[in-house]
């Protein structure tokens, strides 16, 4: 292997990197030249003892000849840098691009990368070094200065038995020197889903723009215009294709969603990106000691995701379903009716929803029941007998749960008691930081420190102890962490911060919990809620969003996702038979009606029009029905295999308009929405892509489709919806049959 003029042979044992170790290619060549000189000692004992012709010391030269061009070709031809049987990697040191093809006889890669943007363009590049592992063939790459000293290791390992190539980075030598490494993956024709909540949440990804910033979880609705990722975010994309990357969380990730072009001028990127940031990554002061890695794997297509995720263990199955009731009954929240929240507004609210709701599975009491947030006990000047108020939901048939949080306001009681025993996430001079957050001033429960998490289930078993049922979790963003944080267990990833809260807090409550900040945390089999959305259409946080953001959740693994609740915030600062927007209001409604979870807050005959209440007790019911039949099976197969319950019409589908669609979506594999995300005023008919097969439309049409798109008239009185008659539902027991739309 020849580079840049030097002639070097290599041992055929592995050559490992350690990127704390200032390996370099001349001691290789130091090595290598030592096992030659036993080699020629050994050949001049063979030749005195055996004599041979001259033509058979020309055939074997001819042979060594042979063999040396062979090995030059493996070398230098780049088809055989490392491959499996399933996909093939070439990195080229000229253009630092990083190529995957599915196959050797493929013409045009299915990936293009172009690596090392964070590194100077004139540090010279050495290798490849060649190992072998039992997890399979890599190939290394070492970036040195003009002195010769090495700065950076990059290795390539692709997979044994799998279809996987990862990428890895490590610095070398002194922290003085503080790399970023910055790879960016060419979109190309494909499309992109994946990596988290966003407050404009596009679909497909290419669709929108995303500035290079730290992946952690935020409170998006702090600061809607900088697109920063939400509550809910996995490092985990998908591509139309089948292309998966899963980017390893033990470093420091800034992510960038860039139309830059590269030098072939083929549209967006996406770049991953790692650097020394202390305020956000406070545990690395450098990069010295870290493997900034992600893998690169190909699925057979995107449908096959999900199974390949849970079969490679990147992406965990469920443990266990949700609380069905909740699932076909509506939530009802006190948020968005009850403008002084007290024990008499609360009941009162409950017998509203008895007398005219169809039906009602828990009652959520928002934040406010509490004196200072950071007490956990009921404020007894408003809520005086709490029990005998828990007493009366429950024989209503109401579970109660509450808003929680790790917030421990500086005015309440337990503030002090929290600071004195460390219960509170320090900063790096060793005091409490205190953050501040949309309802006062606090310190963070250290979810990291058994002592303060023993503390925190103790507050809330005294409020189950009351008759509690279970609870919601707000507040585990990473944004609300101190700048350059100090917990008791100091994580690597602060997003873990997000995990350890999740698996903490939510067995408190059992299969009712429901968390709105989730990380790797898939397994509990929980509700997750999306964040608070706006009274508006769009997909910048409005109707439109929650759609999409269902969709992103499902692709990540998450499939019990609970919308905000109907309407948002359309009842603040209006009395009842004044609320605004009342289609807008019955699309929400009808939206939802097809997702897990349905939930209520501002309550539908709080509008004028007397179609508002109708329209929304028709979806109540579709919503039940639907629930019963079909959804609370497909929870049950989510648990089993890992399928989320609301699909991307690309699961059963790879023609372009499945793959590009917003509206439209799936429950299951056998029923298909779509979606109506603006009002009437803007668009009476809408274009509807029906995939090939015999589906029957909600209002008894039957369309025996090859792939076609055909334009229906919209009605306020429902939102499309179509059963496909070629499957385990039957033309005459169909959800269709049952659920008509009129």
């Amino acid at each position: 292997m020849a580079t840049r003029g030097t002639s070097v042979r290599f041992s055929s044992q592995p050559h490992i990197f350690d990127g704390g170790m200032a390996d370099d290619q001349e001691a290789l060549v130091a090595e290598e030249q030592d096992k030659d000189k036993d080699s020629r000692r050994s050949s001049v004992v063979v030749a005195r003892r055996n004599s041979v012709t001259n033509r058979y010391k020309i055939t074997i030269a001819a042979i060594g000849v042979f063999v040396v061009g062979l090995i030059l070709f493996a070398a230098f031809s780049p088809k055989f840098v490392g491959s499996t049987d399933h996909s093939l990697a070439i990195f080229s040191k000229e253009t630092r691009q990083l190529l995957l093809y599915r196959a050797r006889s493929d013409d045009n890669p299915v990936l293009e990368l172009a690596l090392a943007n964070g590194l100077d363009k004139t540090l010279d590049i050495h290798g490849p070094y060649f190992s072998q592992s039992p997890t399979g063939s890599r190939e290394t790459y070492q970036w040195k200065d003009g002195g010769g000293i090495p700065v950076a290791n990059m290795s390539i390992l692709t997979e044994r038995n799998s279809s996987c190539v990862d990428v890895s980075w490590s610095t070398i030598g002194s922290s003085l020197f503080q790399p970023s490494y910055n790879d960016c993956i060419a979109l190309g024709s494909s499309h992109w889903y994946g990596g988290g909540e966003l407050y404009t949440q596009v679909w497909p990804l290419e669709s929108g723009l995303i500035n290079s910033t730290a992946f952690v979880s935020h409170d998006i609705l702090n600061r809607p215009e900088q697109q920063l990722f939400g509550s809910v975010l996995e490092p985990l994309f998908v591509s139309s294709d089948g292309v998966v990357v899963i980017v390893n969380d033990s470093a420091p990730l800034f992510l960038g969603l860039s139309p830059a072009q590269d030098s072939r001028g083929s549209g967006a990127h996406l770049c991953l990106q790692s650097r020394k940031d202390e305020d956000i990554y406070p545990k690395y002061v450098s990069l010295s000691d870290v493997i900034f890695s992600y893998s690169i794997c190909l699925a057979d297509s995107a449908a096959n995701v999900s199974r390949f995720l849970i079969d490679r263990g990147t992406v965990p199955k469920p443990v266990q379903t949700p609380n069905a009731a909740m699932m076909r009954k509506p939530i009802w929240a006190t948020g968005g009716s009850i403008k002084s929240l007290n024990q008499s507004s609360v009941q009162a609210l409950a017998q509203d929803i008895i007398s005219r709701a169809p039906a009602f599975s828990a009652l959520n009491i928002d934040n406010m029941f509490v004196k200072s947030y950071g007490d956990f006990v009921f404020n007894n000047v408003t809520f005086p007998r709490p029990s005998e108020l828990f007493s009366f939901l429950k024989s209503s048939g109401f579970r109660v749960t509450l808003w929680e949080s790790l917030f421990v306001n500086v005015d309440s009681e337990n503030f002090d008691d929290a600071v004195q025993h460390g219960y509170l996430v320090r900063g790096s001079n060793g005091q409490v930081n205190l953050v501040k957050w949309w309802n006062g001033l606090a310190g963070i429960i250290d979810v990291t420190s058994p002592a303060a998490v023993t503390w925190f289930l103790g507050q809330l078993g005294a409020l189950l102890a009351l008759g509690v049922d279970s609870f919601q979790f707000h507040g585990g963003e990473v944004e609300y962490l101190p700048l350059q944080h100090v917990t008791h267990v100091q994580l690597r990833n602060p997003n873990v911060f997000s995990s350890l809260y999740a698996r903490q807090a939510t067995p408190a409550g059992g299969n009712i919990s429901m968390t709105r900040g989730s990380y790797k945390v898939q397994e509990l089999g929980h509700f997750v809620a999306l964040m608070d959305k706006s009274f508006t259409w769009g997909l910048d946080n409005g109707l439109h969003s929650i759609l999409t953001s269902t969709l992103t959740l499902s692709v990540l693994g998450y499939p019990f996702v609970v919308p905000d609740v109907i309407g948002a915030d359309c009842g603040a600062g209006h009395a009842p038979g004044s609320l605004p927007n009342s289609e807008l209001f019955i699309r929400w409604v009808q939206l939802t009606a097809f997702l897990p979870v349905m939930q209520f807050s501002t309550p539908p005959w709080w509008y004028a029009d007397p179609a508002v209440e109708a329209l929304s007790w028709q979806a109540v019911a579709l919503h039940g029905n639907l629930s019963q039949r079909v959804m609370e099976p497909l929870a049950a197969n989510a648990v089993a295999v890992g399928e989320p319950i609301v699909r991307p019409l690309w699961w059963i589908t790879q023609e372009e308009p499945a793959l590009v669609t917003n509206t439209q979506f799936l429950v299951g594999n056998d029923i298909m929405v779509a979606a109506v995300v603006q009002p009437l005023s803007s668009a009476r008919t809408q274009l509807v892509y029906v995939p090939a097969g015999r589906w029957q439309h909600c209002n008894g049409t039957v369309f025996s489709s090859s792939g076609q798109q055909f334009t229906e008239r919209l009605s306020l009185n429902y939102i499309p919806y179509f059963c496909r008659l070629s499957s385990s539902i039957s033309s005459t027991n169909s959800f269709c049959a049952l659920q008509p739309c009129r």
